[in-house]
């Protein structure tokens, strides 16, 4: 049991490592290539690989129940953050459509001048 749950911890630690390196590992943007919502979902997609891991392995009883809800709290943290960051992402504003509005704002204020 005691080989079983180190194996599922070192999986566990495997898996976070890579869900943090992702964005080093990663070949380097320019400032406007940067596309934060596929890096963020990616990441969440990651998390919920692992609680979906985790969730099998303790159903299977590889897994002590303390390790369990020690891993899947800090699993449920790391989600909600990047739930957190998603609903942030969301609710910025769109800076493309502003200029856009903006530019057929006084494009439509030059024509009326004329």
């Amino acid at each position: 049991m005691a080989a079983a749950s180190g194996l599922l911890a070192l999986t566990l630690l495997l898996v976070l490592a890579a869900f943090l390196a992702l964005p080093l590992l990663q070949a380097p943007y320019a400032a406007d290539e940067v596309q934060p919502l596929e890096l963020l979902t990616e990441q969440r997609e990651l998390v919920l690989r692992a609680l979906a891991e985790l969730e099998l392995d303790h159903a299977a009883q590889k897994l002590d129940p303390a390790d369990h809800a020690q891993q899947r709290a800090l699993l449920l943290q790391e989600g909600a953050a990047l739930l957190r960051q998603l609903d942030a992402l969301a609710a910025a504003p769109d800076m493309a459509a502003q200029l856009e509005q903006e530019v057929a704002r006084l494009r439509s204020a030059g024509s009326d001048a004329h």
